[in-house]
């Protein structure tokens, strides 16, 4: 996901960024990570408080997270964004964009939802499950 993917780039610049260790010393001050996030929290699939956790975390590691933020654009040397809702769009000038695109239920669960009854279905479009994956 985009949130494994951040915490994993800000780990990697971490280390490369290191005085004395780190090959790239110099590019610390130069280097961003933003996470942008569609919904109003990250991993929608935990609990409030795990969230909240890996929100917390995420900015501990100096990573920009926007939340109700859509990305509207992707260019060259560029990305807009805006605010869910008709916020101002805004234009962040970058040298690499790395698009985690969440993940979501294909079209065919929808169908299937359907015509299960209603007990069947789950958080997010998802099909409820028992531990041996039956519904």
């Amino acid at each position: 996901t985009g949130v494994e993917l951040a915490g994993e780039l800000a780990d990697f610049v971490k280390d490369c960024t290191k005085p004395r260790k780190g090959s790239y010393q110099r590019l610390k001050d130069d280097i961003r990570i933003i996470l942008i996030q569609g919904a109003d929290s990250l991993v929608p699939q935990f609990d409030r408080d795990l969230r909240d956790h890996a929100l917390k975390t995420l900015q501990k590691q100096n990573i920009e997270v926007r939340l109700n933020t859509r990305v509207n654009e992707v260019g060259d040397g560029y990305i807009k964004l805006a605010e869910k809702g008709g916020g101002v769009e805004e234009t962040i000038n970058n040298g690499v964009t790395v698009w985690a695109a969440g993940t979501s239920p294909v079209p065919f669960i929808d169908t299937l939802l359907s015509k299960l009854p209603e007990e069947a279905r789950a958080v997010g479009g998802r099909v409820k499950v028992d531990k041996w994956l039956r519904c």
